[in-house]
């Protein structure tokens, strides 16, 4: 495993860590690249609310992470995926 990769373990890890400490956040899951349809490092939070809280947005910001994905999951939860 390069260095690269380690390091973008970490920072999936960090930000997963961050958005759980987050009151909308139910659950975080991180998946490695090639798990899925996608090669690099994914982190999946489901949200206890209809729209993505600004809070939430500054944390995946902050964590230099890239919004892939916003799926409703029905009327009062919402999953959203990003990408490291």
């Amino acid at each position: 495993m390069s260095t690269c990769r380690v390091e973008q373990r970490r920072q999936a890890d960090r930000l997963a860590d961050t958005l759980a400490l987050n009151q909308s956040v139910v659950a975080v899951d991180v998946f490695a690249p090639g798990v899925g349809a996608r090669e690099v490092w994914v982190v999946e939070a489901t949200l206890d609310c209809a729209s993505i809280p600004t809070e939430v947005l500054r944390t995946l910001a902050a964590g230099d992470a890239i919004v892939v994905d916003t799926s409703p999951q029905g009327p009062a939860n919402m999953i959203v995926t990003a990408t490291i």
